[in-house]
């Protein structure tokens, strides 16, 4: 055999070698790639659920479903209202972020928060329960009422509360803005409130993913564009046949340790992003991107090993 047949056969036998190697690879990659897929970037920071989703975009709502840590897409309420699992029996997410942008209190507006005591939802129930020097449960009726008077802050006589309740109102909100203990009292309202409101939120979450996911089990389609994102992500899930298991989708995270809550407006180019997610500035690439990005060199190199 001549020394160029040799050579021949040795470049045969390393090509060979080498596309089984990179095939090997690329499995690999493919398989963590989709995992990844199904699994969400585990480095986004976590949905707040208090302020509006237009402030949130690219957060992630996370919980642990089939053994794995999930980052579930966030789904607004336009999703919640198309599935039915929106209530009309709860304060907004708008008024909730108007009342309390902060759970110490800072920048809260006393006028939104009066208006939640004005309400039947289960936050202005607990806000009257909270106060009952101003309130009192009709136990017949199951509704928190005005006391027939109050004391007022600025003056020696009572208000009347039977006659006209607005001016009980004016005298909650000289109480939360103007008394001694006005701070401590509306940073108490915004702890509990914003506390209040985010395991509401979680659980109208955890809803949504109840119901898509027995939609992909059941053969049904997604009905609502608004929920497509959540929907293709538990879709991923599914087998070859279509079957997916839905056991526990709408736990919680449980007792692991989470990305940061997101800190104002998510955004995707420039510092702005990694301050948004709790990074240094340093512009720091996720591993799904990582794995992408490998997926693409290695059937690059592929081509190039067939071709050649």
């Amino acid at each position: 055999m001549t020394k160029q047949a040799q050579r021949g056969v040795y470049h045969s036998f390393f090509q060979s070698i080498m596309r089984s190697f990179l095939h090997s690879l690329l499995a690999t990659l493919l398989l963590l790639h989709s995992l990844a897929h199904e699994t969400g970037d585990l480095t986004t920071c976590q949905c707040s659920l208090t302020t509006p989703a237009a402030n949130e975009d690219g957060c992630a709502v996370y919980g642990y479903h089939l053994g794995h840590l999930m980052a579930w897409e966030h789904v607004d309420f336009r999703c919640l209202r198309d599935l039915n699992v929106s209530t009309e029996d709860e304060i907004s997410v708008d008024q909730v972020s108007s009342m309390c942008p902060y759970a110490n209190g800072t920048d809260a507006d006393v006028t939104s928060i009066v208006s939640a005591f004005r309400t039947d939802t289960p936050i202005g129930n607990f806000l009257k329960s909270s106060y009952d020097e101003y309130f009192v449960l009709n136990n017949e009726t199951n509704n928190y009422e005005w006391r027939d008077t109050i004391q007022s802050e600025n003056n020696a006589q009572p208000v009347d509360c039977v006659s006209d309740e607005s001016f009980c109102y004016q005298e909650l909100a000289i109480y939360l803005s103007q008394s001694d203990s006005a701070q401590e009292e509306v940073e108490f309202i915004c702890t509990q409130v914003l506390q209040m409101y985010y395991e509401y939120a979680l659980n109208k979450q955890s809803q949504v993913r109840q119901v898509l996911c027995a939609s992909v089990a059941t053969g049904g389609v997604n009905s609502s564009s608004e929920c497509y994102d959540l929907y293709e992500q538990i879709y991923a899930h599914a087998d070859a046949d279509g079957n997916v298991d839905c056991t526990g989708i709408g736990n919680g995270p449980g007792n692991n340790t989470l990305p940061p809550v997101c800190e104002g407006p998510v955004v995707d180019d420039g510092d702005e992003h990694d301050d948004a997610h709790g990074g240094d500035g340093g512009g720091e690439a996720s591993s799904g991107s990582f794995v992408s990005v490998g997926v693409a060199l290695l059937y690059a190199l592929i081509s190039s090993l067939v071709m050649y």
